[in-house]
């Protein structure tokens, strides 16, 4: 029988349970937190409605006030163009008297029409000295009034929510998803323990490419088998089509010799290289079952949206090329190729894995449940249908979905934080679900292995001292969690991947290095040699920048302490030691507290070794 947390039907279970469940748990964590803040949720209701009826009052008034400014601009310019024409109109009266070819009444028509405008412009000058430019006076300062009530408002929205605000913290949504579905264990952060763990046991490498730095990392197991969710910034050299041109003018003649000019644009392009930059989110899990099977499978979007015919034709189609396969290793000489169909052609087809290199490792883990739970996955359109790229590298999986591309991971505490508690609430509640959802789907196609959930690892035995004391992969995640300008060359112009890599290990600290990999440019011209139709070859310019490679090196402090956020952001706020102790080692206050995780920039490239200590003394005051 399996245990209480296993997860027999992934796609199921989640619809008929954890779904629903999640939302739940959800609803009565943000309870508890204002439970805990004490704060008066209806006093916030009651105040949060003053606000928004004098929100409402403030755009009517500001829309009034704009409705006389532009009467008044109309009226202002009515008066300009009348007093033109009046004074157009007089002039060319005085003009007229005394000539015998026209009629005697027509100056004076002048003048009354004249007469008519000016008096037609007094009175408009009258009504916006007098009338509009007071309206405007009086709604201006009732509005500036308003406007202060509007920030009074928000501010006490503010205050009133503080106390609720102020205890959003990192790691709020990793307990929800342990409460909820206790397979899915998550860590406090990515330690060197667990690096290390997946390193001898399963092949898993540091990340030491310059051109990818870690941005984001969530690192847990299930049933002891780690996995890792890595987000990183990456970089490659690309290429860009610059263009250029030139006009040239040139002589031609007609039969009969006239001569006319004309001109021609001469256009030409160059192409160059040029660096581009992505994010790429990917879930990499360790498994001891099945340790020399190899595969790799790419998702097909459309499959979710084919009925039941169009679905019924793919997969024949489908199996005729597995067929092909089939008979060809049956045939073929060569021992590496031993493909073998499951004889269920659907998951086959669905599945795609035909790249596989052990056929029994492959049923193995691929009971007829664990086709069953894909096949689910692949044809189901919800929550996100076929999206998921999974590859098997002897122990290690990778799995890549598209809906993780885009997901807010990042659990940031000002997600929630807001003016108003409804809102508030319903932040919290819905970006916590949708993070569920989309985590639980990452790790899905994995769960749907029963294996894998039966399999448990072998004992490992943990060093007993490290050479440090976190990865690069936390490192970097910390260093591209400040704005990334503070690492870059003043120089760059191109956007920065950060690297890091241990200086020196003290006690609870590590200092690091951070250095920032980017680029400046070079303006170049190139000169394009172009065919004109005047019959020359004309060199066309061409501009462009040489992207040249560049680099800065900043010193950052990490270390681990046990203490939430909500008590580290209080302690930094009241702790005059501690804000000296900033003041005294980091730039400008550099400081990130995130998942227990103390990162600051430090001032000086050497400093004291024994700041580490200094820091631990202050925060167990």
């Amino acid at each position: 029988m399996p245990k209480d947390d296993s997860i027999l039907e992934p796609l199921h279970d989640y619809n008929s349970k954890y779904k629903a469940l999640f939302r739940e748990n959800a609803t009565k964590f943000f309870d508890s937190l204002t439970k805990e803040s004490k704060i008066n949720v209806d006093e916030n209701r009651a105040t949060v409605k003053k606000y928004r009826e004098a929100c409402s009052k403030l755009e009517n008034i500001k829309k009034l006030i704009n409705k006389y400014r532009g009467l008044k601009g109309f009226l202002i310019t009515i008066t300009v163009i009348s007093l033109v024409i009046s004074i157009i109109l007089i002039y060319n009266a005085i003009n007229l008297f005394g000539l015998t070819n026209i009629s005697e009444l027509q100056p004076w028509i002048y003048i009354i029409i004249s007469i008519v405008l000016i008096a037609g412009s007094i009175t408009s000058i009258v009504v916006i000295v007098k009338i509009i430019n007071k309206i405007i006076k009086n709604n201006d300062a009732i509005r500036i009034k308003m406007e202060k009530l509007c920030q009074e408002l928000l501010d006490t929205c503010y205050v009133q929510m503080a106390p609720l605000n102020n205890l959003f913290d990192f790691n709020m949504t990793a307990k929800l998803i342990t409460e909820t579905c206790p397979l899915i264990q998550l860590d406090q952060y990515f330690d060197v323990r667990k690096y290390d763990y997946m390193n001898q046991k399963f092949g898993f490498e540091e990340n030491n490419d310059p051109n990818s730095s870690t941005y984001y990392l969530l690192s847990g197991s299930i049933v002891g088998n780690p996995f890792i969710l890595q987000r990183t910034f990456n970089t490659y050299m690309g290429s860009k089509t610059y263009t250029g041109s030139l006009t040239i003018t040139y002589t031609e003649y007609d039969s009969e010799g006239r001569a006319y000019t004309r001109s021609q644009t001469l256009t030409a392009s160059v192409v160059k290289p040029y660096p581009e930059y992505f994010y790429d989110t990917r879930l990499i899990y360790g498994n001891e079952a099945a340790p020399n099977l190899c595969f790799s499978r790419k998702p097909n979007s459309s499959v979710a949206r084919m009925n039941e015919k169009q679905l019924e034709k793919y997969i024949k189609k489908g199996d005729k090329k597995i067929k092909k396969m089939e008979s060809k290793a049956l045939t073929d000489d060569d021992p590496t190729t031993n493909f073998q169909s499951m004889g269920n052609n659907k998951f086959d087809v669905l599945f795609n894995a035909l790249d596989r290199n052990n056929e029994v490792e492959f049923r193995l883990l691929f009971t007829p449940l664990a086709q069953k739970n894909i096949i689910n996955l692949i044809t189901t359109a919800l929550p996100y249908g076929d999206d998921f790229e999974f590859y098997k590298n002897h122990m290690i999986n990778i799995i890549r979905t598209s809906h993780d591309q885009g997901q807010d991971y990042y659990s940031e505490p000002s997600n929630y934080i807001n003016y108003e508690y409804d809102k508030s609430k319903s932040s919290f509640i819905e970006y916590n679900c949708k993070y569920f959802e989309s985590l639980y789907f990452d790790l899905a196609p994995l769960i749907s292995i029963p294996l894998y959930q039966q399999h448990k690892p072998h004992e490992f035995i943990y060093k007993e001292v490290y050479e440090r004391n976190f990865t690069n992969y936390e490192t970097e995640q910390l260093a591209n969690s400040f704005a990334v300008d503070k690492f870059k060359h003043p120089d760059s112009i191109t956007n920065v991947i950060l690297k890091t890599s241990l200086i020196e290990k003290n006690n609870n600290s590590d200092k690091v290095n951070v250095r920032g990999y980017t680029y400046t440019g070079i303006e170049r011209v190139d000169y394009v040699s172009v065919y004109g139709r005047d019959g020359y070859y004309h060199d066309v310019p061409v501009y462009w920048t040489e992207y040249i490679p560049i680099y800065q090196d900043t010193v950052m402090e990490v270390s681990h302490h046990e203490e939430s956020g909500v008590v580290f952001k209080n302690k930094l706020r009241t702790n005059e030691r501690l804000q000296k102790f900033f003041d005294i080692y980091s730039t400008q206050n550099d400081i990130i507290y995130q998942r227990g995780l103390l990162a600051f920039i430090l001032k000086y490239q050497s400093f004291d070794g024994d700041s580490d200590t200094l820091l631990d003394d202050i925060l167990k005051l």
